[in-house]
């Protein structure tokens, strides 16, 4: 079963990388190895990181030419997106996903909700 169209695979791949980063930072940063770490300000780190990658990718895919298509039936001419999906999502709205999810996770850090 396919869940992406298009480039919307990359988005998956640009969360997973902003996690390694996050992880990687977070752990040379701070000295401290995954059990003891602190998983919220962890994840707020990687799901904010995603956003903004997602967010510079869907902008790069938004200044690519729209492919155009004519109907034969009504000779109307209309554009084609191209920039994917991803479990029926589009790339653009994964930006704002991302930023509520680092949102709910910063909260978390913050005031200390278990």
């Amino acid at each position: 079963m396919i869940f992406w169209s298009g480039k919307g695979i990359l988005t998956l791949i640009i969360l997973l990388l902003s996690m390694g980063v996050s992880q990687g930072v977070y752990e040379f940063a701070s000295g401290l190895k995954p059990p003891e770490q602190d998983r919220d300000m962890m994840f707020a780190c990687s799901f904010l990181l995603g956003a903004v990658g997602n967010f510079l990718f869907a902008r790069y895919l938004d200044k690519k030419p729209k492919r155009m298509v004519i109907d034969k039936q009504t000779g109307e001419e209309f554009a084609l997106d191209q920039d994917g999906s991803l479990f029926f999502i589009r790339v653009r709205k994964w930006t704002w996903i991302f930023a509520v999810a680092s949102g709910i996770c910063w909260m978390r850090f913050l005031l200390g909700w278990d």
